[in-house]
């Protein structure tokens, strides 16, 4: 289902705290697992470039996705917690929200687990 509404998603790098550099890398990993994620659940990602220039230039009015994924990822303990928003680009609004929390220190499963669990959900909603 590829042309269902909103669909076609652009991920953007997640937000974090400027001191945070484990929340920082974890926050580069987790996007790029989410691309994959999305992808496999049918979703129609833009790339990571498009997603850049999208982030850049976000009133442009030339993008090809219907929705922006974006979000927020803060350490807490031994784990993240993992704030996500889907947000139709045409008006800005707010289409879908979860908060994930995290625990243990493999990183990259971690990551991984996250992006299939979000990506789940969103096809769950049918966004």
């Amino acid at each position: 289902e590829p042309g269902a509404r909103n669909r076609s998603v652009a991920v953007m790098i997640f937000r974090t705290t400027p001191d945070d550099a484990k929340a920082g890398a974890f926050a580069i990993g987790l996007s790029e697992d989410l691309g994959d994620a999305l992808a496999k659940q049918g979703f129609l990602v833009a790339s990571r470039s498009s997603a850049m220039a999208l982030a850049a230039r976000p009133d442009s009015g030339s993008a090809a996705v219907d929705t922006i994924l974006e979000g927020s990822v803060t350490t807490t303990g031994e784990g993240f917690r993992v704030h996500v928003e889907l947000v139709a680009l045409q008006t800005g609004f707010q289409i879908w929200s979860g908060t994930f929390m995290t625990n243990g220190t493999d990183v990259f499963a971690i990551g991984a687990g996250t992006a299939e669990e979000i990506a789940a959900k969103l096809k769950e909603a049918g966004r």
